[in-house]
């Protein structure tokens, strides 16, 4: 998507722990939506779309950070 690339915005993270839970890998998809929960309350971090100052790239770092 364009708008994804160019603003570096969206969260596909949330889609990632969605298809880990249909294929049955519920203890990963746990851990993600963990590691999710915390980077979400660090405003530093997320992205703007989600009322922070940071980028796609950043929010992602700091998920992977985090698990």
């Amino acid at each position: 998507c364009y708008h994804r690339k160019t603003m570096n915005l969206k969260n596909p993270e949330t889609y990632a722990v969605m298809m880990l839970k249909h294929i049955g890998k519920h203890p990963v998809s746990k851990r993600i939506e963990e590691a999710i929960a915390i980077t979400l309350k660090d405003k530093n971090v997320i992205t703007q779309d989600l009322g922070g100052v940071g980028s796609l790239s950043r929010m992602t770092n700091a998920i992977i950070e985090r698990l």
